[in-house]
Order: structure tokens, then sequence, then C-alpha cells
């Protein structure tokens, strides 16, 4: 039976054949993983092993380089370990890394405060370049490539400006980025200043990686609920700032409230142990009229904190 050409609809017989086609080109990956494995070792043709690096991101040595040129690396808190990171955060033996015939890969060791790649717990995972990994509080990124070099330089330039545990522009690189944006207004500019509350007492209470865990859960729920053209950034320890453009103070302050709102109705979890949090905001307007600097407006914000 013939069909008008202008219907797109498919007939129950067509669909049934356009299913039955794409469950025969859903091969899984592992599969053809396998079948290329298998034929690299027949014509004798291995992956090649580029040179790889952990860089200290956040920590207590930001910048710090570990080549990793002999594997298997041990990872702990005392002396013996291959990789030592100084942190009661970090187990004895927290973790090993190793190297397979695909690349690096991590194994927790049992350790108390988990291993971490890319923000989710493993116990066992690859490490592929512009990874993060996280051991107790301390950060380290996964740079594998041809120039490692050049990686480590760009990655250097980078730490001045994105903090290390958020992922977020830092306090300094922030203040510039606000004072620019201030010149250029061709309207009102809000910011808004959040500050994660009791966080000392949630250090003692509940520990240091725990309390990154939380900063780090922080950051990304904030993320989530602003524009792509806001500007997100962790001012200082405690403390997110929030750029707005085109916003003035009615409207910052009704974003202020929802935001603040929300981490109230979030559940913070380490280890399966909640961790109550609250934060209070601040918000300071610029108009085209009056123009004010960077750290000006910042303190007007902190001065308005609630």
């Amino acid at each position: 039976m013939s069909r008008d050409r202008s219907d797109s609809r498919l007939t129950v017989d067509e669909a049934a054949e356009v299913t039955a086609n794409l469950d025969r080109l859903r091969t899984p990956v592992e599969a053809v993983d396998s079948r290329l494995d298998t034929l690299a070792d027949a014509i004798g043709v291995r992956r090649p092993e580029l040179p790889c690096c952990l860089v200290e991101v956040y920590g207590d040595d930001p910048g710090r380089r570990i080549d990793l040129s002999s594997p298997p690396y041990t990872l702990g808190r005392v002396d013996g370990n291959a990789i030592i990171v100084r942190s009661a955060s970090v187990s004895r033996q927290h973790a090993i890394v190793a190297r397979n015939e695909y690349g690096f890969i991590v194994t927790d060791s049992g350790s108390t405060n988990g291993t971490f790649v890319n923000d989710n717990r493993v116990k066992h995972a690859p490490l592929n370049h512009g990874d993060y990994l996280k051991v107790g509080s301390t950060v380290f990124r996964v740079l594998c490539c041809a120039d490692l070099d050049e990686a480590y330089a760009h990655e250097l330039e980078r730490l001045n400006r994105i903090d290390g545990l958020t992922q977020l522009l830092r306090g300094d690189a922030f203040v510039g980025v606000l004072d620019e944006r201030i010149r250029r207004a061709g309207g009102e500019l809000a910011l808004i200043v959040i500050e994660a509350e009791a966080l000392d007492e949630m250090r003692r209470r509940y520990g240091s990686a725990a309390t990154d865990r939380v900063l780090s859960l922080l950051a990304g729920l904030l993320q989530q609920r602003v524009r792509q053209a806001d500007l997100l950034a962790r001012y200082d320890e405690a403390r997110f700032a929030l750029l707005l453009d085109g916003t003035g103070n009615h409207g910052a302050t009704r974003v202020a409230e929802k935001l603040r709102r929300f981490v109230a109705l979030s559940t913070f979890r380490y280890n399966d142990t909640p961790i109550p949090v609250r934060v209070r905001t601040g918000v300071s307007v610029v108009g085209r009229e009056v123009l004010v600097p960077a750290r000006r407006l910042i303190e007007q914000a902190l001065a308005a904190l609630d």
C-alpha cells in the first residue's frame, strides 16, 4: 500500500523493522574493545604509552609534580610510600597507582576517607588525561600527553586562576573579571556572596575531608542553579561569589533567597553520614550611573550577609 510521503510517521511494521536493525547495531563496547585487543595482539601492536604525571592542585603543596615513570606507586601518609601525602585525612596506605596495557589505574587500599576520581568514590578505576584524583583532602590532576612539560606549565598557569577543589574561578581572578564587567556594564549588575555557615565547627566535628567534600558538592549545586551567562567563583575558604549581569536588587534578592532555600533542602553526605549545611547570602548592586570598584562591591555584599 502506498503512503503519503508528507506523512513522516512510521507504520507498525516499519517501526518494528527499525527496532530490529537498531538491536543488531547495539554491539557492546566491551565486545568491540575485545576484538580490537585480539587484533592488536595478533599483529603485535600495542597502544602507545604516553608519559604521565600527577599534579597536586589542592592540598599542602599545590603545583607539586609527580612523574609516573616507574609504576606501581603506593600512595599514603607515612614514609615508605612512593607518593607521600602528609595529611591526617589520608590513610597510612591509601591507594595504589599502577599501569596495565590500557593505561594507568588507581585502586583504593581500604582507606578511611576513600579514593575519588572526578568526584566519584571508587575502589578501582582508570586514570585518563585531565581526570581529578582525590585522596582525603588532597586533589591531583592527571596529565598524560606527548608534551608533558608543556601540559604541566599550562596546568600551573591554570592553578593561578582556578580553585583546585571546586574548579571555580579563584577570588583574586574573580575580582579582576568583576572590575572589567563593571567598566563595560551597559546596565545593572548584581553580586551575591554565599557563605557556608559554621565551617570551622564542621571541620572539628566531621574532619577536613568531609568538609572539603561538602564544599565541592555545594559548588556543584550552586553551579546547577545559575544561568549560563552568570559567573560563579570561590571567593575564599567559606564564601562563593555569584555575578549576575543585567539584574537589579529585586531580582538578585530573589535569586539569593532561592539559592538559600535550595541548599537548605539539599542533602549532603560523606561516608553515608548526613551533614547539615546552611548558607547565608548578601547582595550588592551597581548601576550604569554610579560605578564602584570590584572590592567595594564585594565589601557591600559581605556587609549585607544575612
